[in-house]
């Protein structure tokens, strides 16, 4: 049997360490793909095996991701791209949308995030000796410093711009705290560009303003992505450095575009919001936007998953998933439900500590008091 993914086909992924993937929900335990070059764009051997992988009726070792989510019954990152790229040719090989990550400058400091992907994180764990850093922050790129390849990719996304681009995705960091994403969204509105481009990113919406949502709704399509993860004080406590208030108030401001209806927002589950879904969902309704959850924390075996949280928790978010008919969320939990990890719950605890510390925050006057009370127990103290 024959599969195939969009992706492989028309799509260039490119992060913040300018290595090269298929998209950006990827194993990265793969080293292949990280000796390609941006300029190769699809055509590298790699590119060109993985095709034929999927050809074979094989995933890639880089799609384990997918690959697991579907034998779980979750919908993965491919399913969702062969809906959405129905229409995709197979027999042409080009790059028609770009996924970028110009560099990791962003405002914040959230807790499940990783120095690569936060240039608050870069600084705060810049003199904190590895074996002093969380798990997570361990396993990704603890030393991670800014790239200099930020230029070479504005290059390369307007020469791709010029030559028919479709689609222009923007992660980071945070897009609107980047330079290099405005000089391109200025760029393609003077060069007459915009008209013919969707572009697709994803903000935490602590710095967007009228005269550049004025200047984004120009663009032929505009998806946004709003990172949420938690409703008032665990909004708060996670996405460090930001304001519930002002969130919401500019979740209204976005709202009043309908150029960029329906808005799309992810909340990334995790042991800190695993007990807020609800709240999330009331939030989501009042703003009449539908309420998105996404599984997958990264690294995939982050301390800060559900699956390692107590029985009891995962009882109740199963509960309110069930309730609120979030298929995804109540799949994943139901097949974690019998995870018992004592040293990943350890690991939980001194990840809490260690960043409640460097925060100055306390997770006894945020978190709700099961958790409160979990991450008090004498048996994660020793």
């Amino acid at each position: 049997m024959r599969l195939k993914c969009p992706y492989l086909w028309m799509h260039q992924c490119i992060g913040t360490t300018s290595y090269v993937h298929p998209c950006c929900v990827t194993y990265n335990n793969d080293p292949q793909w990280r000796t390609i070059t941006i300029e190769q764009g699809l055509n590298s051997p790699v590119h060109k095996k993985s095709r034929q992988e999927f050809i074979q009726g094989k995933f890639p070792l880089i799609c384990k991701i997918c690959k697991d989510h579907e034998s779980n019954n979750i919908v993965s990152h491919r399913q969702q791209a062969l809906k959405e790229f129905r229409n995709c040719d197979y027999k042409q090989v080009k790059i028609k949308y770009l996924d970028i990550k110009f560099t990791n400058t962003c405002n914040l400091a959230c807790r499940m995030c990783i120095p690569s992907s936060s240039s608050q994180l870069e600084k705060l764990y810049s003199s904190v000796e590895t074996y002093d850093m969380p798990h997570h922050i361990q396993r990704s790129n603890p030393h991670f410093k800014s790239n200099s390849q930020a230029e070479k990719k504005v290059q390369h996304t307007k020469k791709l711009i010029s030559e028919g681009l479709e689609i222009l995705k923007v992660t980071g960091g945070e897009p609107f705290a980047c330079k290099y994403f405005l000089e391109v969204i200025d760029w393609c509105i003077d060069n007459d560009y915009a008209k013919n481009l969707e572009i697709k990113f994803t903000t935490n919406a602590t710095k967007i303003n009228k005269k550049l949502l004025d200047k984004i709704k120009k663009f032929k399509k505009t998806k946004i992505t709003v990172s949420i993860d938690g409703v008032g004080k665990i909004y708060n406590y996670i996405r460090h450095q930001a304001d519930w208030k002002t969130f919401d108030k500019n979740i209204d401001l976005l709202n009043s575009y309908e150029e960029f209806k329906p808005l799309n927002i992810s909340f990334c589950l995790q042991f800190y919001n695993m007990l807020d879904l609800e709240n999330y969902v009331i939030w989501c309704k009042s703003k009449d936007i539908g309420p998105y959850v996404d599984v997958q924390i990264r690294p995939l075996d982050s301390e800060l998953d559900v699956k390692f949280a107590p029985k009891s928790m995962k009882l109740k978010l199963l509960q309110d998933a069930e309730k609120h008919g979030l298929k995804n969320v109540y799949t994943y939990v139901k097949k974690c439900l019998e995870v018992e990890d004592i040293e990943k719950q350890k690991s939980l605890k001194r990840t809490t500590d260690i960043v409640d510390k460097l925060h100055n925050t306390d997770y006894k006057t945020s978190l709700c008091p099961e958790q409160v009370m979990f991450l008090s127990g004498a048996e994660l103290s020793h």
